[in-house]
């Protein structure tokens, strides 16, 4: 309780659990006059066109009391609706976050009286945005490096930088030591030098099948369950697999549970593995 208003709070949830976790809230106390639940998801009616998106009315009905607010976090962007007689809204995020976000941070404001909750939007000063590459020769070292960070003002940034160009003596992590002490707040160095960039297009189609069918072969010559072939499918002939690792992993973790537990109750708990000879106790 803060004060008149019941304040809840739900952890973000994981895809694989969503559907059996249970979001059913205590009642409030008596002398609560309103009530919050604050989430960290991504909801609609205010967000669209992503994976991971659930109904804010399925919250609010799940939720099991009555709520005048669901503030929540997730979407760095300030946006609001009215669900089901349920104020929602998300606030947007105190700093940027991305290099290609030009917005400003900004917070909100409850002001909560006997008409209701009021949200006050303040936008704050955020901290800009170093983005720039380094190049380097054969001969260049720790001194080329400080002389290219002079030319920007790191200071209080969050500085992008890319290495270029020839492999150096000087190391990625040297470059962001470099660049905290030049007053840089937050560092992130892309270490791309002496890459050899390849023709993809030119890679002979054949080739790539070839690749496939030795594969294939050798699945062939193996016991594998049909859940681990449909993760390898997945993995190596999905067109647009997510790259966030845990949501790859959320996708696959509930079928190979399924598997597992089908193959336990299959073996049944009398079923003796072969080659291994019972034994019985004398009591």
């Amino acid at each position: 309780m803060v004060g008149e208003v019941a304040l809840y709070g739900i952890d973000a949830v994981r895809p694989s659990v969503w559907d059996n976790i249970d979001l059913e809230l205590e009642e409030p106390p008596a002398e609560a006059a309103w009530t919050t639940l604050c989430m960290h998801e991504l909801l609609t009616p205010l967000v669209h066109g992503t994976e991971r998106v659930y109904p804010a009315s399925e919250v609010i009905d799940r939720a099991g009391i009555d709520l005048d607010g669901l503030a929540l976090g997730d979407l760095h962007q300030p946006a609001s609706s009215v669900v089901d007689g349920t104020d929602v809204w998300y606030a947007s995020a105190t700093e940027r976050g991305g290099k290609d976000q030009e917005e400003t941070g900004v917070v909100q404001l409850l002001d909560i009286d006997n008409s209701g909750i009021h949200r006050r939007q303040i936008e704050l000063e955020t901290r800009p945005f170093a983005v720039f590459e380094i190049v380097f020769g054969e001969d260049d070292g720790a001194t080329h490096a400080r002389d290219v960070l002079e030319r920007h003002d790191l200071e209080g940034a969050v500085a992008k930088i890319e290495l270029g160009g020839e492999r150096a003596a000087v190391t990625a992590n040297e470059v962001t030591q470099m660049a905290r002490e030049a007053g840089a707040a937050v560092v992130s160095v892309d270490d791309n030098r002496g890459r050899v960039d390849l023709d993809v297009e030119s890679i002979e189609a054949m080739s790539l099948q070839g690749l496939d069918g030795a594969i294939e072969e050798k699945l062939a010559d193996e016991d594998f369950s049909t859940v681990a072939l449909d993760v390898d499918q997945q993995v190596r002939k999905a067109d647009e697999l997510d790259t966030n690792v845990n949501r790859v992993a959320d996708t696959f973790a509930e079928p190979l549970r399924d598997a597992q537990r089908e193959a336990f109750d299959d073996a049944g708990p009398e079923e003796t593995p072969e080659g291994v000879e019972s034994m019985e106790v004398d009591e």
